[in-house]
Formats: structure tokens, C-alpha cells, sequence
């Protein structure tokens, strides 16, 4: 985990106050998504490929634009998790990089908040795993948490209803990082099962997460 953590951050110390470092742990995350035509995007995205993790998925032809992402990995989804949380104010420290760039334009928020939305859903699966971080296990931060669980961190004591409470008794919710998808929506393969997809067109918005019913099955639900 130490080597995935200094390959994402290109250094043996993380600092969160530094935008590179930052956006780059929230980049894997949380899927920020760089403005076309921003002055800075082009200088940051070949320094995040070159040195971040930054995978170069295609070129225009002008070679002017170029489509990124991070990959699909929970390992490395891992190491930004615990990067984030290793101390208490890393999290504050790159949110704070975060609202920086995005009140300058340089990372999109969605016409929506979709990107708000991605935060909090994820940062609330975080917390619900808080008591379980201290695991021997090098994947802590992969381990599914209870679904009644996690809905109570992020929303409280609004589904408390006992409709709710027996539906969802031995379910279990489980992702690391989010995805964006332009295509229709589908159920994701084998190496996006700890992902979450977020699909936007003009008609939908939703997030989907992977539920382990009883630990014996997977179901794709969606939360419109």
C-alpha cells in the first residue's frame, strides 16, 4: 500500500495542501473532471499523466485536447482513501484545493452539483467504515460496510422506516471510487465491482452501487 500511495502522490510524502497531490487523490476518487479550455488544463493534465497515475485514453487529432481518467483500481482507490483520511486535516486541506479550482473554472461541477453528490456519497461510505480502517487487512478501505449502516452516516435517521430496516437487514454496500460514463448504462464487469457509475445525459441522473445480499450474490441498485 506505501508503493501505491507514493506512485499516485509522486513522492514519499503527501502533502494536501499541494494541488498536484490533492487533485490527484481526489482525481482517482471522485472523478473530477478537467474543463476543456481552461488555461491551466493542458499543463495540469500532462503533469498528472506524466507523474500522477493519469491514464491518456485518447488524442484529438490536432493533438490540442486530450480524455483522461484513472484507472479502475481498487488498490489505488485504497491508497487515496487512506492518503485522505491519514490524518484530520487532509480531507479539509484537499477539499479546500478542491473548492479552489472549482470556483475557477478549472475542474466542472456538473450542471447539477454531480460532483457534490459523488463526494458526499463516497465520503459517507468513509465514515461508515471508520471503526473497521484499523484492520490488519492492506485493504482496509475495500471492505463492504452494512447498507442500514452506511444510509444512517449519510442521511441520518431518515430511513428508519421498518419497511426499509427488513428489506435491506443483511445487505451490504460496497465501492472505493466513481466512474463516468457517456454510454448507456450497464451492469459493470468483474474489475469495476467496487465502483460506483455515474451516468448523465439530459434525461437521467443516478447514482449505482454494488449491494452483497447475504454475501451471496451481487445486484446492481440504482438510487435515482
Amino acid at each position: 500500500m506505501p508503493l501505491a500511495e507514493q506512485k499516485l502522490v509522486h513522492s514519499t510524502t503527501f502533502k494536501a495542501k499541494t494541488d498536484d497531490q490533492a487533485l490527484a487523490v481526489l482525481s482517482q476518487r471522485f472523478a473530477l473532471d478537467v474543463a476543456f479550455g481552461f488555461p491551466e488544463a493542458v499543463e495540469f493534465m500532462d503533469l498528472a499523466i506524466a507523474s500522477y497515475m493519469r491514464i491518456c485514453l485518447s488524442v484529438t487529432s490536432d493533438r490540442v485536447w486530450r480524455f483522461t481518467s484513472y484507472p479502475s483500481e481498487p488498490v489505488l482507490s485504497s491508497a487515496a482513501a487512506s492518503l485522505l483520511h491519514q490524518k484530520p486535516t487532509n480531507l479539509v486541506d484537499c477539499l479546500q484545493v478542491l473548492n479552489a479550482k472549482l470556483h475557477s473554472g478549472m475542474i466542472d461541477k456538473g450542471q447539477r452539483g454531480e460532483l457534490v453528490s459523488r463526494v458526499l456519497l463516497l465520503l459517507g461510505r468513509d465514515y461508515t467504515l471508520s471503526p473497521l480502517r484499523d484492520a490488519p487487512d492492506a485493504l482496509a478501505y475495500c471492505q463492504p460496510v452494512k447498507v442500514l449502516d452506511y444510509l444512517k452516516t449519510t442521511f441520518g435517521d431518515y430511513f428508519q422506516d421498518p419497511a426499509i430496516q427488513n428489506a435491506f437487514e443483511m445487505a451490504y454496500i460496497n465501492f472505493t471510487h466513481w466512474l463516468s460514463m457517456k454510454e448507456n448504462l450497464v451492469r459493470p464487469k468483474s474489475d469495476t465491482s467496487e465502483a460506483a457509475i455515474q451516468y448523465n445525459n439530459n434525461h437521467y441522473f443516478g447514482s449505482v452501487s454494488t449491494l452483497l445480499l447475504s454475501c451471496e450474490f451481487l445486484l446492481i441498485y440504482a438510487l435515482d
